[in-house]
């Protein structure tokens, strides 16, 4: 049952996120800027960075996780879960650090 309200909630999430207005199209140099403003301080999120949390993902271990879609990106940023703090992210912003870990996909 869990299972398919959160699959629910995603599919709502995402149609949500893609019926608003944008004011630009997502950046992924933006979201590298974002990541490192509010991120790096629990994640890795580019090759060279020396501390994180421990239990953290890296936003390379993120692109290349195959189960994660960027419809359940978005909605965790929305409403982000333990043990990841609150964050108030704006949907220009989401996208944008969804551009990021896109880009760190075709990189790899």
């Amino acid at each position: 049952m869990r299972g398919l309200v959160a699959t629910i909630l995603t599919l709502c999430v995402a149609c949500v996120a893609g019926a608003q207005p944008k004011g630009s199209a997502p950046d992924a140099d933006s979201g590298r800027a974002l990541a490192e403003r509010w991120c790096q301080a629990c994640h890795v999120i580019a090759d060279g960075q020396r501390t994180a949390a421990d239990a953290a993902p890296t936003f390379t271990e993120l692109a290349a996780e195959g189960s994660k879609s960027d419809a359940q990106l978005r909605a965790f940023l929305m409403a982000p879960r333990h043990p990841m703090p609150p964050v108030e992210l704006s949907s220009d912003e989401i996208e944008d650090l969804l551009a990021y870990i896109q880009a760190l996909r075709a990189n790899r």
